[in-house]
C-alpha cells in the first residue's frame, strides 16, 4: 500500500512539473515575461527533476548513458549537414548569398558555449526526450507522437510566423519534424541537442565578432 501510495505521488509530482515546464515555455514571450538569465535556470529545473523522479524509466525519454561518445560524434557531423542545408534553404527562400566572417567562424565554439546551447537544451529535454516519450508511451504511434510534438514546437515559436517570417517559421517546423526522427531513431536525445545549439549560433559566424558576442551575451537578459 506504502509502495502504491509513493508511485502515484512521484507520478503525480512529474505531471505537475511537466505541465508547469511545458506552459513556462508555451506562455513565455507572450504571456509572462522573463529574462532569459531566471526563466532557463528555472525551466531547466523542472525538467530535470522530472527525469530525476522518472529515473527508473530514462530510456523511455531518450535518456541513456551508453554510446555517450557516438551520439555526440553523430549529433556534431548531423549538426554541420543541418546547418549547410538551412543555408541553401534560406538562399533558395531569397536571402542574400552570405559569407562566414572568419573572426566570428573562429569564435563558433566560444559562442556555442556562452549562448548556443541555453534554449537547446532545455527545448529538447521537453519537447523530443519529455513531451515524445510521453506521447509515444500513451499513445503507442510513434509518427503521431512525433508530429505533435512538432506542432508544439512550431508553436512555441511562433513569433517567426506573426513577425512575417513565414519562411523561416517552416524551417522552424521542419526542424521539430527532423529532430524528432533522429531522436527516436537513435533512441538518444544528445544529437538533438546538438544539432539545436549549432542552429543557434550558425547565424553569428556572418556578424562582425564584436556584434557576434554582444548578441550572444546580450541573449541571456532578453
Amino acid at each position: 500500500m506504502k509502495l502504491q501510495l509513493k508511485k502515484i505521488f512521484f507520478s503525480s509530482c512529474s505531471i505537475y512539473l511537466y505541465i508547469s515546464a511545458f506552459s513556462l515555455r508555451m506562455l513565455i514571450g507572450r504571456v509572462i515575461k522573463i529574462p532569459n538569465f531566471l526563466f532557463i535556470p528555472i525551466e531547466l529545473i523542472l525538467l530535470l527533476t522530472f527525469l530525476y523522479l522518472e529515473r527508473q524509466q530514462l530510456s523511455n525519454f531518450f535518456i541513456r548513458k551508453k554510446n555517450i561518445f557516438t551520439e555526440v560524434s553523430f549529433g556534431i557531423v548531423a549538426a554541420v549537414l543541418w546547418c549547410v542545408i538551412e543555408y541553401i534553404l534560406y538562399f533558395l527562400g531569397g536571402e542574400p548569398l552570405q559569407i562566414p566572417k572568419l573572426n566570428s567562424l573562429l569564435l563558433f565554439p566560444a559562442l556555442l558555449i556562452v549562448a548556443g546551447w541555453k534554449s537547446a537544451l532545455y527545448e529538447e529535454l521537453l519537447f523530443r526526450s519529455i513531451t515524445m516519450g510521453v506521447l509515444i508511451k500513451i499513445t503507442k504511434k510513434v509518427h503521431f507522437a512525433i508530429f505533435i510534438q512538432a506542432i508544439f514546437f512550431y508553436l512555441a515559436h511562433g513569433r517567426y510566423f506573426h513577425l512575417g517570417l513565414w519562411y523561416q517559421s517552416i524551417i522552424v517546423g521542419l526542424m521539430g519534424l527532423v529532430m524528432g526522427y533522429i531522436t527516436y531513431k537513435r533512441r538518444s536525445v544528445i544529437p538533438a541537442i546538438i544539432i539545436h545549439s549549432f542552429t543557434n549560433t550558425f547565424g553569428a559566424i556572418f556578424m562582425p565578432a564584436g556584434l557576434a558576442w554582444g548578441k550572444a551575451i546580450l541573449s541571456w537578459l532578453r
